[in-house]
């Protein structure tokens, strides 16, 4: 049920993503990803039955999918000059792996360390961040002719 949520995600977001825009997207996606993340830690504060979890594990995952999982390189090879567009791409994809593997390798001592409350819910407050650093740094683009226009203008102040 996992995969089906990251591939129904990737699914509603390729059909919606033009409507809906690319900025707004990213934004609420990772607020609802960093919500489901803090919802998993919770079920281990208060004991909640597995099935919490795993539905908001899921849910998560459908987040992920909706806008960071895809968008993420989508937002990157617009807002480029196309000079910069397979370096800054590359760049991009080697520190995600490298995320990635840091998260997978210390989770397991950071969960000793702190319990697995503290652990979600540290994941969740630097979700928090990223939703921050979207709302002040990404541009929409939807609908937007001359993208190096679009990513030299500040992004908007309000929620779109």
């Amino acid at each position: 049920s996992v995969s089906l949520s990251m591939g129904g995600g990737e699914l509603v977001a390729a059909a919606l993503v033009d409507t809906l825009g690319r900025r707004s997207t990213i934004i609420w996606s990772n607020l609802a990803l960093s919500a489901f993340t803090a919802l998993i830690g919770l079920r281990f504060l208060f004991h909640w039955p597995v099935s919490a979890s795993a539905a908001a594990l899921c849910l998560a995952m459908l987040s992920f999918s909706l806008g960071p999982g895809p968008l993420t390189f989508v937002v990157i090879s617009e807002m480029l000059p196309l000079h910069l567009r397979a370096k800054v791409v590359s760049l991009s994809v080697f520190c995600n792996r490298v995320g990635s593997g840091t998260i997978a390798l210390t989770f397991l001592s950071l969960k000793c360390a702190i319990g697995p409350a503290a652990a979600f819910g540290l994941y969740a407050a630097v979700g928090l961040v990223v939703t921050a650093f979207y709302y002040t740094s990404v541009v929409e683009s939807t609908g937007v002719r001359n993208l190096a226009r679009a990513a030299s203008r500040p992004p908007p102040r309000t929620p779109s």
